[in-house]
């Protein structure tokens, strides 16, 4: 895979992940105390979550072909990089969380990982079916105007 197209790969997961938080964390909020006051600095949170949860999906770039095994390994570490990024911004942002308020974070930073798996997954099999198509079209073509 050209890197070119990988990091457009990314740009998606990008802002995929960054849509996910943000609904994530409104979900979040309306669960949460309605005295407590919003910090401007939390308008930043998706952009900070989605920026370091897309530099650590790098472990998953590979110049050659790899297994699936290989993949399986490197999107483990890919998913574990993530909860560890979520938490440690969240207890960074706030370092008052207490363990019951890191959970809803991570479960919510794990359903939106598998969420842009499945997109990516389907994005990937669309465009495969397509280059199949345009495989068959050609082989078709190819043999259609072959002289006998």
């Amino acid at each position: 895979m050209e890197f070119r197209e990988y990091l457009k790969g990314r740009l998606l997961d990008f802002l995929l992940i960054q849509a996910g938080i943000t609904l994530a964390i409104g979900v979040i909020g309306l669960m949460g105390e309605p005295e407590k006051q919003i910090r401007p600095l939390i308008m930043f949170v998706p952009f900070l979550y989605a920026f370091f949860c897309v530099l650590v999906s790098f472990v998953t770039y590979s110049s050659k072909e790899i297994s699936v095994g290989e993949m399986a390994v490197r999107k483990l570490v890919q998913f574990i990089l993530i909860e560890l990024v979520v938490g440690g911004i969240s207890v960074m942002l706030e370092p008052a969380l207490t363990l019951t308020m890191l959970l809803p974070i991570g479960l919510a930073a794990a359903i939106v990982w598998l969420a842009v798996q499945g997109i990516d997954y389907l994005i990937a099999q669309y465009t495969a079916s397509q280059l199949t198509k345009e495989l068959w079209e050609m082989q078709r073509r190819s043999l259609r105007d072959k002289p006998e």
